[in-house]
């Protein structure tokens, strides 16, 4: 994923729209190893909380099991101004 990335020098909304579109099925059919960089593990990063496992509420469809990583969500919205 950090290849899509153009970099920090470009607005946030430039790098956001550089990230590929995962569709529920994709998750499904690529969950968990494929939803990672292939420098990380899986199992680790659930050892050591760095992810976790977390369902989405199925409000539109069924429910799908992605992988949580706190700390860079707190990055994002912080990267949002929120």
């Amino acid at each position: 994923m950090e290849t899509l990335d153009p970099g920090r020098q470009y607005p946030i909304d430039v790098r956001y729209a550089a990230m590929p579109v995962f569709t529920k099925q994709d998750i499904r059919e690529h969950f968990p190893g494929g939803m990672l960089p292939s420098d990380r593990d899986v199992s680790r990063g659930l050892a050591s909380g760095e992810i976790e496992f977390v369902k989405t509420s199925g409000s539109t469809g069924d429910s799908v099991t992605n992988i949580w990583n706190q700390k860079w969500w707190d990055a994002s919205e912080k990267a949002l101004g929120s």
